[in-house]
């Protein structure tokens, strides 16, 4: 799957749990009113969409900080199996 086809996926995932649709791919999500709880719903959703489950060790604010940063995560999960 091509990253911008993940980051497609990923910003209709964050749409539907915060109604917030004006969000580029590289915008702050937590400058952009998504909060902890919120990013949590957002992270579950992604790991059921994709088929992945993220290593919740490796998670931190570099990696969760856009729409673009958190679809080229999810992508090398992908690619390189659950073990990230």
């Amino acid at each position: 799957m091509n990253i911008d086809t993940i980051m497609e996926k990923v910003k209709q995932i964050i749409v539907s749990q915060t109604e917030k649709d004006d969000l580029g791919y590289d915008d702050l999500l937590l400058e952009n009113g998504i909060d902890s709880v919120s990013m949590i719903e957002i992270l579950v959703d992604i790991e059921e969409t994709f088929g992945i489950e993220f290593d919740n060790t490796k998670l931190n604010y570099s990696l969760l900080r856009s729409i673009k940063s958190i679809s080229e995560y999810a992508k090398s999960v992908m690619e390189k199996g659950n073990d990230l």
